[in-house]
């Protein structure tokens, strides 16, 4: 039997993850979201993160723009964007 999460709950277990530093883990879940929810920002957030923890700083700061697109009026991935190494 399938059990179906929802996009809440992903993005938890992603950010969980994400926490521990288990960045392969977060990625496979970040990839999840945003196949639940590709207009999430958190996702693209969260994605922005992850990349951006695995040196892939191009990809973070496309992720962490688009988040930024889908809701201009949060400060989180602008203030994300700030911590791209």
């Amino acid at each position: 039997q399938r059990i179906v999460l929802s996009a809440a709950v992903v993005y938890n277990l992603g950010a969980h993850y994400a926490v521990e530093g288990r960045w392969d883990d977060a990625a496979g879940v970040v990839r999840q979201l945003i196949e639940i929810d590709g207009e999430a920002m958190l996702a693209h957030q969260l994605d922005g993160i992850v990349l951006s923890a695995r040196g892939r700083v191009d990809e973070a700061v496309r992720a962490l723009e688009r988040a930024h697109r889908l809701d201009p009026r949060s400060p989180l991935p602008l203030q994300e964007m700030a911590y791209v190494n």
